[in-house]
């Protein structure tokens, strides 16, 4: 199988020991917590015994909004993507 179209599943994913570690840094009571490229959501859950988690499908749609908290671990899939939202 080609390298390009092999299926990753969950190999780029958030690993749960990385995303308690990320959730354990924010108070309690956090407010609103935004994770703008929540994948299959792993950190989402974390975050969501913090705050109120908006975890956009798309981030273009809350740029404007402000949040108490940007919690993210950028994708590496699509790399431009993931500088893009940082850079935003």
């Amino acid at each position: 199988m080609d390298k390009l179209d092999k299926d990753w599943g969950d190999h780029f994913q958030t690993p749960q020991h990385i995303c308690e570690y990320m959730g354990s840094l924010l108070p309690t009571n956090s407010g609103t917590i935004l994770e703008p490229t929540p994948g299959k959501g792993n950190l989402v859950k974390v975050l969501e015994k913090k705050g109120t988690v908006v975890a956009p499908n798309d981030f273009n749609d809350v740029i404007g909004q402000r949040f108490d908290w940007v919690v993210m671990n950028p994708p590496f899939t699509p790399m431009k993507q993931g500088y893009e939202i940082l850079y935003k």
